[in-house]
Parts: C-alpha cells; structure tokens; sequence
C-alpha cells in the first residue's frame, strides 16, 4: 500500500489515501460495468453479437463500427436485460 500511495504522487497522508482508495473500490463494486470483448483476428460484428446473443445492428451502433473490425479493438456489448 506504501509504495501504490508514493507512486500516486498524493499529498495526503497514506492514512487518509488508503481510506479513500478502500472507498472508491467498495464504490465500484456496485457499478454495473458494462462488458468488454476485444475483437481477434477473423472475428465480424455477426459473430461477436452472436457470442453476447445481442442484435448486430445494437452492438454496431453501440460502438459506431461495421465492417473492417481491427483485432485488438475493445467493443462494448450492450447489456439489453431489463434495469433491476
């Protein structure tokens, strides 16, 4: 924890960065992230809304793409359940 509160460059004390830290990841726990898929080579808007069972043309303009995927290309895959 020391050397992650030198590294941050904070001028806190690590006391109060670690409480702070320890906050923001009880925090985070309850987002709701959406999910990431990284396109590998060969891979199309088809067959990757087939994986996720989504519509191609939602995952499409969810990440304003088409054709001419780049693997390596993080896409966000949109989460169509009904809000909780």
């Amino acid at each position: 924890m020391t050397r992650a509160h030198q590294w941050s460059g904070s001028q806190i004390s690590l006391d109060e960065w670690a409480v702070a830290v320890r906050t923001g990841m009880r925090l985070m726990e309850n987002l709701d992230m959406p999910q990431v898929h990284v396109v590998a080579p060969g891979e199309t808007v088809y067959s990757i809304a087939r994986l996720y069972n989504v519509p191609p043309s939602c995952l499409g303009d969810k990440n304003d793409v088409w054709d001419n995927l780049q693997p390596g290309t993080p896409l966000l895959i949109p989460n169509l359940s009904s809000p909780r």
